[in-house]
């Protein structure tokens, strides 16, 4: 890995460390953006963090399972996907177009009404 490449990855883990899971991290197309799943104060709630990602197009995001078994499901939108998550497994898409992404877990959220409850997040594709 060269020192730019290197750097600019130091930089979006730097990012993701700052925001935690409180709001949006914006991020250039760069390296990957990594999704990871956790669990919150040790209790059954599990949440992704950050829940809600902006990246340029052609960027990949990465979902890791850092806890417990999921199912990644898109919902809301004109885009397909769907994976099984075991523990400590990781899966990539790569998102070339322009828009808005919304994916939940089927375990451990659900659409209600129209609107997701639970683990739920957002990818926005600039």
């Amino acid at each position: 890995m060269n020192v730019s490449r290197h750097s600019r990855f130091a930089g979006v883990l730097a990012a993701l460390l700052l925001i935690g899971s409180a709001g949006a991290v914006i991020l250039p197309a760069a390296p990957a953006v990594a999704i990871p799943v956790r669990v919150i104060n040790g209790t059954a709630t599990r949440h992704w963090t950050p829940s809600a990602v902006t990246v340029a197009h052609g960027t990949s995001i990465h979902w890791h399972a850092a806890g417990g078994n999921h199912f990644i499901k898109a919902w809301g939108g004109n885009w397909t996907f769907q994976h099984v998550l075991n523990h400590g497994a990781t899966v990539a898409r790569t998102f070339g177009v322009r828009g808005v992404f919304r994916f939940y877990c089927t375990i451990h959220g659900s659409i209600v009404n129209g609107r997701c409850v639970g683990m739920c997040g957002r990818v926005t594709v600039t």
